[in-house]
């Protein structure tokens, strides 16, 4: 009855209105009232466990539903309010008395034989909340929730309903912490540990069984890849290790299921990891003392010349179907803009890697010979400036035409547009492609794709693909260090704070990755 008289808009109203009248600060009272509402719940529960009866699953239901009943917005609640703090009523003591209850309810045999999956969509519920995570300020606290996943992901006899809802309890939890800014760097270890320990698991059995790949459990995995992503975002230089350790059986599993999700927004969860692990292995690269941008060792996690190209070709293959195809909706969104990143980045790192390469095997020379000649050619502050007005680069030797025509941007990106562009072209009378031929080779491709006929639909569509992937690269690398054709004569350093205008000295400098003027 409680429960029904608390759910109804015009009981609630009503409460409002008589808190108005006999007190100014009537939203302190209406919060008071909910405090001791569910106090008297949690204790009513207490009071059940402790005794011989049997708590059954109408009696949890209830329980849950009337601590949720507090979170629903008045209709009076003025937008201000919502923005800042929601409508979130309780403090710190009833959410510890909230988290206690679950804890003890989770800990019953009894109870999880009649309401396991209410318990853990109540522990869901906690760990989305900002209003409860932004409480939990000890590890204990959050040892609940990632003890309790662990236990479940791990066990295959359970029902699969179950570990899903456990994967979405570490997803909450993660993003939630995250948005907050919170860290958890004690759990950090463990918490990889435990995602890794469940890839390499789904991976060895999709290997071991007959179309097991196809059995293996997106809608479980897909929370436990963002969730973890979340946690090494946000605590970043902390996981470098763990990943090293551990991150290779998540790799590896996200690198095998990409080729067959067909969902964008499952996709999207694959690509973020994706992104994370290269921001990871450029952490570990810079804390290593590599130049800006350059992949650190990750042990067996690390990302090789060998997974870059790999990763590369899935996401470059996977482009158009990252687009939007909603009507109404814009073309490139947040999903869009996530693939276009990860391509963009991962085709920097195989420039950089395959041009290093190739002019080792060209030149000759040493790699290490190359990376120190590399951090000697950065010019200095005062060089900087004086050569403001004139190429930086003039008389620099150049590479070899070979070694640029093989380079990961050239072949994927350029050779690609170029041989689409004669595709368009052949369909089109004679007098405009010889017109247009000796030209750039975007012109024409842009000509086409501002008035595309129905014979080039398919070229136009690809070439289009590329030319986002070119302009993602520009977003991602504004000096052009996306297309750079050499490694030794590619950085500039980049004064971010002047400290004395008149005498132009700078405190602060940033080495970027740039382009020759002949690469343009």
């Amino acid at each position: 009855r409680l429960e029904q008289k608390l759910a109804s808009p015009q009981f609630r109203q009503k409460i409002v209105s008589e808190a108005k009248e006999c007190q100014d600060d009537w939203r302190h009272a209406v919060a008071e009232m909910w405090k001791l509402v569910i106090h008297k719940t949690i204790i009513s529960v207490e009071k059940v466990l402790r005794s011989r009866s049997k708590l059954t699953r109408p009696d949890v239901q209830t329980c849950f539903s009337i601590i949720k009943l507090c979170d629903i917005p008045d209709e009076s609640a003025v937008p201000e309010e919502a923005m800042l703090r929601g409508t979130f009523r309780l403090e710190r003591k009833e959410v510890r008395a909230v988290i206690n209850v679950c804890a003890e309810l989770i800990d019953n045999n009894d109870v999880l034989e009649v309401a396991e999956l209410d318990i853990l969509d109540m522990l869901a519920y906690i760990a989305g909340s900002r209003g409860y995570v932004v409480y939990l300020r000890s590890q204990a606290e959050y040892t609940i929730f990632f003890e309790e996943v662990s236990v479940r992901i791990k066990d295959e006899s359970l029902p699969l309903d179950v570990r899903q809802k456990s994967a979405e309890v570490f997803y909450n939890l993660c993003s939630t912490a995250e948005e907050l800014g919170i860290t958890m760097n004690l759990l950090v270890a463990g918490c990889i540990k435990m995602v890794a320990e469940w890839c390499a698991n789904a991976y060895r059995n999709s290997h071991n069984e007959a179309g097991g790949s196809e059995r293996i459990p997106f809608l479980e995995m897909s929370p436990l890849i963002a969730g973890i992503t979340c946690m090494i975002r946000a605590n970043m230089e902390h996981a470098m290790l763990p990943v090293k350790r551990h991150g290779r059986a998540i790799l590896r599993l996200a690198k095998s299921r990409y080729r067959r999700v067909a969902d964008r927004t499952q996709r999207h969860v694959l690509n973020e990891y994706f992104l994370c692990h290269l921001l990871v292995a450029q952490t570990a690269g810079t804390l290593s003392g590599l130049l800006p941008g350059d992949l650190g060792d990750l042990g067996e996690a690390s990302l090789t010349p060998r997974m870059i190209n790999d990763l590369l070709q899935l996401a470059m293959n996977r482009q158009s179907e990252a687009q939007n195809q909603q009507p109404g909706e814009p073309l490139v969104d947040e999903i869009q803009q996530t693939h276009l990143e990860l391509t963009a980045q991962l085709l920097s790192c195989a420039q950089r890697q395959s041009l290093c390469k190739l002019e080792c095997e060209k030149i000759g020379a040493d790699p290490t010979t190359i990376l120190l000649n590399m951090v000697d050619s950065i010019p200095d502050t005062d060089q900087l400036l004086r050569a403001n007005a004139s190429n930086s680069d003039k008389g620099a030797p150049l590479v070899a035409q070979d070694v640029v025509s093989n380079s990961p941007f050239i072949k994927n990106v350029l050779k690609v547009l170029h041989d689409e562009s004669q595709g368009i072209l052949s369909g089109r009378p004679s007098s405009q492609r010889g017109e247009e031929n000796g030209g750039p080779i975007l012109t024409p491709i842009l000509l086409v794709l501002q008035k595309s006929v129905k014979e080039a639909e398919r070229q136009a569509s690809s070439a289009k693909t590329l030319l986002q992937i070119l302009a993602a690269c520009a977003e991602a690398f504004p000096a052009g260090g996306c297309w750079a054709s050499r490694t030794k004569t590619c950085w500039a350093v980049i004064p971010t704070k002047e400290t004395d205008p008149k005498q132009k000295k700078f405190s602060v400098n940033r080495q970027v990755r740039r382009c020759d003027v002949s690469d343009l």
